[in-house]
């Protein structure tokens, strides 16, 4: 009985100790400002990060790039599979929010395509699917740009009438 205890303890512990060390491996979803205060720590390890996809797909001679903003920071993630972000629809950009992705890879300090700090995917999921948003313009910026539209065109009148009209009263 007291034998049965003591390994269903054991066995207790050290599933307690893979889950937490698993957090600490895998980093569940880690925060990318504090891999950046500290890229030393992370260089070569498991990370995984949540943002937003930001930009467009790039391509490159050996594989794909997309930018993942996780604000106020963001990164590159690296692909050599072509086909690995075929599913995002939505990119971040004005107008439009992009699809919300994990990623998971190997972060490097200075990756080497290119030197800068940049993850290297091992898998890549959307969380959320963005979309367009409407950019609200408030009513003093919008009755301030009628105004200059109306001070414009009353000066482009003035000076067409001035160039065309009294270059003919003075042929005249």
């Amino acid at each position: 009985m007291v034998r049965k205890l003591i390994k269903k303890g054991i066995c207790f512990v050290c599933l307690f100790c893979f889950g937490v060390s698993a957090h600490f491996v895998y980093g569940a979803s880690d925060n990318l400002s504090e891999i950046f205060k500290t890229p030393e720590a992370y260089d070569g390890k498991l990370v995984e990060i949540t943002g937003e996809a930001i930009g467009e797909q790039l391509k490159s001679n050996d594989g794909v790039w997309i930018n993942v903003s996780c604000y106020p920071e963001a990164i590159g993630v690296y692909s050599s599979d072509e086909q690995s972000f075929v599913s995002i629809k939505h990119w971040g950009a004005y107008g439009e929010k992009g699809d919300y992705v994990t990623v998971r890879g190997i972060f490097y300090k200075n990756f080497i395509f290119g030197g800068a700090s940049a993850i290297r995917l091992n898998s890549f999921k959307i969380t959320q699917e963005g979309g367009k948003i409407k950019a609200n313009v408030s009513l003093l910026k919008q009755q301030l740009a009628l105004i200059l539209f109306a001070m414009c065109l009353f000066l482009g009148i003035v000076y067409f009438i001035k160039n065309k009209l009294w270059k003919r009263n003075l042929r005249t």
